[in-house]
This record gives C-alpha cells, sequence and structure tokens, in this order.
C-alpha cells in the first residue's frame, strides 16, 4: 500500500482553513491561504521540498505551505486534472506529456512567473526567472499560443560511474574514447572478479544521447527534435550511438544459451537491480544519474558510511566525434532533463501557488535545492560548486565538474508532432536497448547468422534500427503531418 506524506497538520483542514495576510483563503481563489504542492517521491528525497516550505514561510509568515508526496504521483497528476479531484496548488513531478494537459486547458499560464525577479545581480540589474534560466531550456514550457506553461526543476549529469576505490586497486585508468572503454571492459572482464556494468536497458540513453550529440554536435542534435521531416531518423550521430551501444553490451557469439548480452550483471530488469549489483561491487561501472548517491543510498551506504569511493567519469568520446578549432573532443552533455512544475487551472490558491513558484525558481530557491541535495543542479546559470555551505561528496564533485564544464544540450520537443505523440525518438521500435543488447536486428534469414549487405558485409544493428524508424515514419510522413495541422 502507498503512504502518503503529508506535512503541516491533516491536508482537508489545512486546506480549507482562511488566512489573513500575503495569500488568500482557499475558498475565493485570489491572494492568501494555504498552498498546497503535490510532488513525486524522487531520487532527491524531500528534504530540499520541506526545505523550500521552510524558507518561503519564513518570507511569508501568513502562509502555509502543505506538502503531498508520493512516489507514483507523476501517474496520478492528468487523472486528478481530467476528473478534477485532489487537485493541488502545484505539481511537481516527473517528466510526462505536460504539453497535452496544457492544450486540455488544464494547466494556468506561467508567464508572470518567468518574468518574475530571480535575483539583482552587482550592477544593481533585476534578472528574471526567464534570464536566469539555461538558455536551452527557456522554451521548455512554451505552447505554441506563446505561453508558458511549465517550469524545468532538475538538471544534472548523467553517465557512466565507476567504483574509484576498486579502479585504484586494480590500477585500471578512466578511459577517454569508446576505444579505450571497450579495451576496458576485456580488462575487467579478462580479471574475473567484477563485470564492467550493471546497467537497467532503460538507461541507456544516458550514454548513448551524449554520444549521438557528440557525434552531431549540438545543432544538428537539437534539429532533429524539430520532426521537419523523417530524415533525421538517419542523422549519422544516432546510428553511431546505436552501434556503440551494440558493441558494448551484444555478443553474437556468446556461448550463453540464454542471453547475447555481454559487459554487463545479468537479471536486471529495474534500476535498484542496478543499484544493488553496483553497490554490492559485482560491476565496475553503472549507467545512472547524479541522483545515485541518494536513490542508491541503501546499496552504498546502508549504515550511512560509503562502502567505496565512487565517481562519474565524463563519457568517453566516439572517434569521429566533434571537435573543437584546436583539434581536441568538445565536450558536449546530453541532458535528460524534463521533470516539471506547474499549476492547475483549477487550483484553489493560484496566486499563492505563482508566489511560490517565484520563490523557488530565484537564485535563493536553487541555491537552496542545491545545499539540500548536497550539490544538485537546477537548470539555471549559477555553478552548484560555488553554493556555500554545499556538503558535497567527491562522486557529486565528479557530477559537477563534469556539467560545469559542457556543452549542454536537451531532447526536449517544441513540435505539436511530438506533442500529439505522433511522433518521437524511438517510432516502431520502442525504446531500442533491451531488444538490442539481445540481438533483435543483428540477425539475417535466422538467428545466430549475423544480417550481411549486398558485398557481403555484417550490417551493424545501428543501421537496420535506425533505418526500421525511417521507414515507420517515411510512409505516412504526410499523413502524420495533416492530422495535427
Amino acid at each position: 500500500m502507498n503512504k502518503r506524506r503529508i506535512i503541516s497538520g491533516v491536508l482537508a483542514g489545512v486546506m480549507c482553513a482562511t488566512t489573513v495576510g500575503v495569500f488568500s483563503s482557499c475558498t475565493g481563489g485570489s491572494v492568501g491561504g494555504a498552498i498546497h504542492v503535490a510532488y513525486a517521491e524522487t531520487g532527491y528525497g524531500s528534504a530540499f521540498i520541506e526545505q523550500w516550505k521552510e524558507e518561503f514561510e519564513e518570507l511569508n509568515p501568513e502562509a502555509t505551505v502543505v506538502l503531498e508526496g508520493l512516489p507514483t504521483m507523476t501517474a496520478e497528476v492528468e487523472n486528478r486534472l481530467r476528473t478534477g479531484t485532489m487537485v493541488p496548488d502545484v505539481f511537481i513531478v516527473l517528466e510526462t506529456g505536460w504539453q497535452k494537459m496544457a492544450t486540455s486547458g488544464w494547466l494556468e499560464p506561467l508567464n508572470d512567473v518567468y518574468e518574475a525577479t530571480a535575483y539583482t545581480d552587482d550592477s544593481g540589474k533585476d534578472v528574471t526567472i526567464m534570464e536566469f534560466m539555461n538558455p536551452g531550456m527557456r522554451d521548455y514550457g512554451k505552447m505554441l499560443d506563446g505561453n508558458y506553461y511549465a517550469i524545468p526543476w532538475t538538471d544534472n549529469a548523467n553517465g557512466i560511474i565507476y567504483n574509484k576505490t576498486l579502479f585504484e586497486k586494480k590500477d585500471w585508468e578512466v578511459p577517454e574514447t569508446f576505444d579505450e572503454l571497450v579495451e576496458l571492459c576485456d580488462t575487467i572482464t579478462a580479471d574475473g572478479e567484477v563485470a564492467p556494468f550493471a546497467i537497467l536497458p532503460g538507461y541507456g540513453d544516458y550514454i548513448a544521447a551524449t554520444w549521438w550529440a557528440q557525434y552531431e554536435g549540438p545543432t544538428n542534435y537539437r534539429r532533429f527534435f524539430d520532426y521537419e521531416n523523417p530524415n533525421g531518423y538517419l542523422q549519422e550521430g544516432r546510428v553511431e550511438a546505436i552501434n556503440a551501444m551494440s558493441e558494448l553490451f551484444f555478443d553474437p557469439y556468446s556461448e550463453d544459451l540464454f542471453s547475447y548480452k555481454k559487459n554487463q550483471v545479468p537479471g536486471v530488469s529495474e534500476h535498484t537491480d542496478a543499484q544493488r549489483a553496483f553497490g554490492l561491487q559485482q560491476a565496475a561501472m553503472i549507467v545512472e544519474g547524479a541522483h545515485l548517491e541518494h536513490e542508491g543510498a541503501n546499496f552504498l551506504a546502508p549504515d550511512g558510511e560509503i562502502l567505496f569511493e565512487y565517481e562519474m567519469m565524463p563519457t568517453p568520446f566516439l572517434e569521429n566525434a566533434v571537435k573543437d578549432a584546436n583539434g581536441n573532443y568538445r565536450n558536449i552533455f546530453a541532458s535528460q532533463a524534463g521533470d516539471f512544475m506547474c499549476i492547475p487551472k483549477k487550483a484553489n490558491n493560484v496566486a499563492g501557488a505563482k508566489e511560490f513558484l517565484k520563490f523557488i525558481n530565484s537564485k535563493q530557491g536553487c541555491e537552496s535545492f542545491t545545499r539540500s541535495t548536497n550539490g544538485a543542479q537546477r537548470p539555471f546559470q549559477y555553478k552548484a560548486s560555488e553554493v556555500e555551505g554545499v556538503n558535497a561528496s567527491g562522486f557529486m564533485k565528479s557530477c559537477q565538474r563534469i556539467y560545469e564544464s559542457s556543452e549542454i544540450v536537451y531532447h526536449y520537443s517544441t513540435s505539436y508532432m511530438n506533442w500529439t505523440n505522433k511522433l518521437g525518438k524511438w517510432p516502431g521500435v520502442g525504446i531500442p536497448y533491451s531488444d538490442l543488447f539481445e540481438g533483435k536486428w543483428a540477425w539475417g534469414s535466422e538467428e545466430g547468422v549475423l544480417k550481411t549487405d549486398s558485398q557481403g558485409n555484417v550490417v551493424p544493428q545501428g543501421v537496420t534500427v535506425c533505418q526500421i524508424m525511417y521507414d515507420y515514419v517515411d510512409e505516412s510522413w504526410w499523413r502524420i503531418y495533416e492530422s495535427v495541422v
């Protein structure tokens, strides 16, 4: 049975209380009263939002922020909005289709929140929340009507995390290129003590998206998400990223009767399986994000003390990744940011909710989040490493170095064809990594016989997968396009 966290008193009683002051009562929807915030209890826990509540109420003593936390809150958002039941004043949840909610008329425009002051700079200029936000995320919450309905709230490094203690013990070097990563996996396998990786296939984009962006460069990578024509599905960067995942985790010559997977701990079907395997030191590396320190604490620090040192490495470069004018690989990181906050149109306290969002998206609010999470970043132009009062671990510092030294690109789309689920990243195949690791697209006429072209050359899985997606979209492109225009 799921247990809800109701903080600051009984929800029903507080939500219907009338308070005189900065915010209004829930009954009138004008200025005042309690502010009901429903949030997803995620990898960062609840400490950050409890701290937001404390600081906001200190600044606004007449306000009462009521927190409702639920691990599955994201899945409840659409049903609550559609039925009008248990509608809070603010949702803070994981990535889901908020655009559908906005077009259904369920969300309140947030233009005035974006235009609010985030902080005043040294010259005395007021910097708005929009200006404070990372440039690449400024259109995330925008719809075709020109209004903004959502604000992103998480943004951190993700990729390959390695057991630093084990690496130092074994004298293994942190790889800088993909070829070096492949060699390292061979070395770890030959050593025999641990598997190279613990990976949940669904987390494949934590590294594959960065390989794709490294290969294409930021402009081409972002162009794909415009969904202007089917050709994006054949981008070389997509093909090469999928090929890299296939080379790293699929063994067509496996002697295992039940699996073609390689370089990974078997039996990983949930993210907690991978975290447990990494914590038990059954794998030297794990594909994860900066939230691992909080989300995986039961496995990595069961008694409050870490079992071993671990850090995140910069994602090793593919051979043909883009380079700068000096011939050096460009540090490009593909963020998976997409978690959002919004205000329901039927919120009882819209005015109070907007004031709360203005606070938590100010510089003070962002730095409060960073302190409460021991160093995590938000998608705004400040450096988590420079926030005072942060007790960042060696792991979190490694995440900060990657984030702060990279060109960051994002995977959201402003295309209506994407919002209406007509097109996405993986049409016709679904998220491909689990099937990829088992060689679904590797075989020719029969399983065990690699697919070859007319010249007898083996056809990499990335080529086949991307061609399937292209054909799937190209075949019905104009029908899809006309259905949404």
